[in-house]
């Protein structure tokens, strides 16, 4: 094959159109990374406030059914007097 003369003007020309879609698909892929990875992060956090969330449900009703089982006790623990 015969090496082919390409103008410099022509190889210019073809930079120029080239580089500003690559640089679109750079910036594209830079910024799906950041809004990836900022959506993880979010995930995490709000996994992270609805498991505290569900343990301090928890922790608010244990005690309460806690106290209510005492006072059945209590009330077993006596011994009944028909008189």
């Amino acid at each position: 094959m015969t090496p082919t003369i390409i103008s410099k003007e022509l190889l210019l020309l073809n930079n120029k159109m080239r580089k500003p879609f690559l640089e679109k698909m750079r910036k594209d892929c830079i910024n799906s990374s950041i809004k990836q990875a900022g959506e993880s992060r979010l995930l995490k956090h709000f996994q992270k406030l609805q498991t505290s969330c569900e343990q301090n449900r928890r922790e608010s009703v244990v005690p309460d059914q806690k106290t209510f089982t005492e006072k059945k006790n209590a009330n077993k623990s006596s011994i009944w007097r028909p008189w």
